[in-house]
């Protein structure tokens, strides 16, 4: 996890959807590390490759999705720890 964090952190980073689909490999507790490794541009980035990639709406994906919007959509309305 520290590693990808480190590579997500890289400003200049492009997100592609393999990147994308590496986030969704980690499991919750590991996502959470992985977010809280982003600063606020870097989460609200990556929201932003995450919400293009339709493959990531189905119920299979629903509670990473939360913890996503949660912790990357500024105002989400989405409290933490809540789904």
């Amino acid at each position: 996890v520290s590693d990808f964090g480190a590579i997500l952190s890289n400003e200049a980073i492009r997100h592609t959807a393999k990147c994308i689909s590496k986030v969704f490999s980690y499991n919750i507790q590991e996502l959470e590390e992985l977010l809280e490794m982003l600063s606020t541009s870097q989460k609200s980035k990556l929201w932003g490759a995450i919400s293009s990639e339709a493959l990531y709406e189905g119920d299979v994906f629903k509670e990473k999705m939360a913890l996503l919007r949660r912790a990357c959509v500024p105002n989400s309305g989405i409290k933490k720890g809540h789904t």
